[in-house]
């Protein structure tokens, strides 16, 4: 009985030893069950049965530092099997580059066991294979390099060591995570022949043979138009034109800004001569610290607000607005302005200001060296007088900072303005040192040669439009036409309007033909928009050609002028058979967004009328407009008509009755006005500068949530009849 305990005993204190096993986290132990695989064994507390069960294990090689200070490295097998990432010091080794020069390299590799099964019975000694597997590998690569590109290439060996590494070892259960090489040993004495060449080019010398020194000037840019402001604003703040123009409208809304629907980057004799009142605005009200440091400056200096005979004012290049400028005025409503707003009027602040400062000032140099009777040719240029440059001066983008861990670690964060600023010193030092070293150029000289190579390089083709830059090139669109002429004719109109190009960017990444990323407002045809582009070049490729937009212009600016009557225009077109299935719409510009009824005075006193302080004068103020339709017999209406009523009246003359329209079919006879953006007026009630009204007694009104409602319906429709004179929307209904 004693002899049964002693042996049970025996039992159970073997089973302890053997049978329990304990599996650190990371870690996983490989069990086999009479020398065949059995199961994995996860972190915990585990349980196997002695001598039918027994852990398998794996090679590892360990190095250890020796009481010499040398490292040894030895296998061991290890049970438990490390899943973390582990890292290698590959040895060095030497290899011979495709110019046969046998250089050593070391390395490191930093690699993972995924799949500890593959890693135990796919390879007998897995640190070894690797290693074998890395020299292979590294000689191939390097044997496909000279020497020059060895030295030159880290990075290409790393990637291609890691890609064929990975690949290689992962029938192992092994990731190969990267492969950094640390060093690279040509022989001694190619390595003395570098120094020396290095230091040769070092003291090499340059004579000046030619020396040409300038002066030069730059004005400040022109003012913005809304083409310039969208592209600025896309560039500074990555916002979309259609965002832009809603922010400078709500500023011009304010009264913060002039009006925003401008093609003109100049000013009006007119308003140059009033230009100080601006002036005085924006001192006595805005308070950004920087712009009034600019102001107090032009005052100090007593720089000249005298502009009637600068570029920055002709009447010949005004059509209907002059540039996008501040008023001065506003400013009880600034404060309210989101944070995007208010940068937005910055920018024009100071592109405004700047054309008050006076033209920056360069120093330019033009050099020819000789070295070792080969000539080079330089030139360069410093700043010596910032100018307008101190209020327009490009915002360097703030330099990164390679300081040591430990000093990062504890040191205080700089905020961006304070990067900026300390780089715009960093930029004005470099000019002083620059200017000094122009200065001290002359003929002859001998100067040091740091370093001269080589390249071959290719032309890159152009930079991808961005939702800025493509405004301007809309606008510009005339460039591309070939005929002289017509080219002239369509100068400065291009594709769209003002008013309009920013919503066409829009509607065209709505309807998904283009993509705008939204962090870098590249924009991108999408499949549909190529697919769109092709069939559209294949069927009609006058479409996409401004050459017939510039045709058109040219018609109706000798129309404008009176070289050809407006039917031979209309005749023109007829002929062409573009009026056979389309209806003709012209309208005027603007006309009726009138900001009170002041400005309905002023029209009524330019034609030498009688003027009644009353809304019903806005139905009496009449905008040209014109409609042709091949099926209708022509007549002239009296009513008043808006461009809310384009909708239903087109409606009706194909066909279809339109009954939910808030406009009225011209043709019917009824009186329906529309002030776009300040209010509406419709037969019982009108709204205007943010109040309501009652039509027949002119009292105001608390508006309801009807009114409310109805206002909105109207902008919509409003918009809707906007959008089918400008992009054929017909051609929805029709369908």
């Amino acid at each position: 009985m004693s002899i049964f305990l002693v042996l049970l005993l025996a039992l159970v204190v073997v089973f302890a030893l053997k049978g329990v096993i304990i599996v650190q986290q990371a870690e996983v132990v490989i069990v086999e069950r009479l020398g065949k695989y059995s199961r994995t064994l996860e972190s915990g507390l585990n349980f196997i049965l002695p001598i039918i069960e027994a852990p398998r294990g794996i090679s590892w090689k360990v190095t250890q530092r020796g009481i010499d200070g040398q490292s040894y490295s030895y296998i061991k097998e290890r049970t438990k099997i490390d899943l973390r990432e582990s890292v290698y010091d590959f040895p060095r080794q030497t290899v011979i580059t495709k110019d046969n020069v046998s250089i050593s390299i070391n390395a490191l590799l930093y690699f993972q066991i995924v799949e500890a099964k593959s890693a135990v019975y796919e390879i007998q000694n897995l640190p070894e294979a690797i290693e074998k597997l890395t020299q292979t590998t590294l000689r191939n690569l390097v044997g496909q390099m000279d020497l020059q590109e060895t030295l030159t290439s880290r990075g290409k060996i790393n990637d291609e060591l890691r890609t064929t590494l990975d690949e290689a070892t992962n029938k192992w259960g092994v990731k190969v995570n990267r492969v950094e090489i640390q060093d690279i040993f040509p022989p001694a004495d190619i390595q003395a022949s570098m120094d020396k060449l290095m230091k040769a080019d070092r003291e090499k010398k340059a004579t000046i043979t030619e020396l040409k020194k300038s002066k030069q000037k730059e004005n400040a840019p022109l003012l913005f138009n809304l083409a310039e402001i969208q592209n600025e604003c896309t560039k500074k703040f990555k916002i979309k034109p259609d965002e832009t123009l809603e922010i400078i409208q709500n500023l011009y809304e304010k009264k913060l800004v002039t009006y925003p629907r401008t093609d003109a980057r100049v000013l009006s004799t007119a308003v140059a001569k009033e230009i100080s009142k601006n002036l005085n605005g924006l001192v006595k009200g805005y308070k950004d610290e920087e712009v009034q440091a600019f102001l107090n400056k032009m005052i100090t200096e007593k720089y000249s607000t005298n502009l009637i005979k600068t570029k920055y004012v002709n009447d010949s290049k005004i059509t209907d607005h002059y540039a996008i400028i501040p008023t001065g005025q506003g400013f009880e409503n600034f404060e309210t302005l989101p944070e995007l707003h208010k940068k937005v009027y910055n920018t024009i602040v100071k592109r405004f200001v700047a054309v008050f400062y006076p033209p920056a000032e360069f120093s330019k140099v033009n050099l020819t060296v000789n070295v070792e009777d080969e000539t080079f040719y330089a030139s360069g240029k410093v700043c010596v007088n910032q100018g307008y440059m101190e209020v327009l001066k490009p915002k360097n983008q703030a330099k990164k900072a390679t300081e040591n861990a430990q000093n990062v670690e504890n040191a205080p964060k700089k905020t961006d303005d304070t990067a900026e600023k300390e780089s715009a010193k960093d930029d004005d030092a470099t000019e002083e040192n620059n200017l000094d070293v122009f200065k001290k150029l002359k003929k002859g000289q001998e100067i040091e040669v740091k370093n001269y190579e080589i390249k071959d390089a290719e032309t890159s083709p152009p930079s991808r439009y961005t939702s800025g830059n493509m405004v301007l090139a809309m606008e510009n669109a005339g460039k591309l036409i070939e005929d002289e002429e017509l080219r002239e004719q369509i100068k400065g109109a291009g594709i769209g309007t003002s008013a309009t190009r920013g919503e066409i960017i829009k509607k065209l990444e709505r309807i998904k033909y283009i993509d705008i990323n939204s962090k870098t407002q590249i924009v991108t045809p999408t499949k549909k928009g190529e697919v769109i582009y092709d069939v559209v070049m294949n069927s009609m490729p006058d479409m996409l050609n401004p050459k017939l937009t510039a045709s058109w212009e040219k018609g109706l600016d000798m129309v404008a002028k009176k070289e050809i009557k407006s039917d031979e225009f209309m005749e023109k077109l007829e002929s062409s058979g573009l009026l056979e299935n389309s209806i003709l719409i012209v309208y005027g510009d603007h006309g009726a967004e009138l900001q009170d009824l002041q400005d309905v005075k002023k029209i009524y006193e330019y034609n030498g009328k009688d003027y009644n302080e009353n809304i019903e004068n806005l139905l009496n103020v009449h905008i040209p407009f014109g409609m042709k339709n091949p099926d209708v017999e022509g007549q002239k209406l009296e009513n008043s008509v808006s461009k809310i009523d384009v909708k239903p009246t087109i409606l009706n003359l194909i066909g279809i009755n339109d009954k939910f329209s808030l406009g009225e079919d011209i043709f019917s006879g009824k009186n329906y006005a529309f002030v776009k953006g300040i209010g509406y007026i419709t037969k019982d009630n009108y709204y205007i500068n943010g109040k309501y009204f009652k039509r027949e007694d002119n009292t105001g009104i608390e508006p309801d949530d009807n009114l409310i409602k109805l206002m909105i319906k109207m902008k919509d429709e409003m918009f809707l009849s906007d959008t089918i004179i400008k992009n054929n929307l017909i051609n929805k209904y029709v369908k």
